[in-house]
């Protein structure tokens, strides 16, 4: 029979299972920002972005220059909480509000409180 430490069990209890996770588009003047959290080894690893504000050309300038550094920091950070990219408020904001979204789907469907 093997047995485990207490440690490791509740390590894999609180580790979220691979995988990615849809977050709720988040809506802002500009349009929506939806994104899905990919999870391997209980870590953030990448954040796809499925959805931005494209409607002309400052849009998708703003996206293309934003999220690429609000995904690096999301990783970074192993979480939602982070700086909104200057000149980009709305779609910074919505993002945010995606991916927490996606955090919470991952950490439900993980069986984390």
């Amino acid at each position: 029979m093997l047995f485990r430490s207490p440690t490791t069990v509740a390590a894999q209890l609180n580790t979220i299972k691979n995988g990615t996770y849809t977050g709720q588009a988040s809506y802002n003047r500009w349009g929506a920002v939806q994104v899905a959290a990919v999870y391997k080894g209980g870590k953030l690893v990448d954040v796809q972005v499925l959805q931005y504000p494209d409607a002309n050309g400052r849009d998708i300038e703003i996206a293309q220059y934003s999220l690429p550094i609000l995904i690096q920091e999301s990783v970074q950070s192993q979480s939602s909480n982070v700086a909104g990219v200057s000149g980009a408020s709305y779609t910074s904001y919505s993002y945010v509000q995606s991916l927490q979204s996606a955090i919470d789907a991952a950490k439900s469907a993980s069986g984390i409180a």
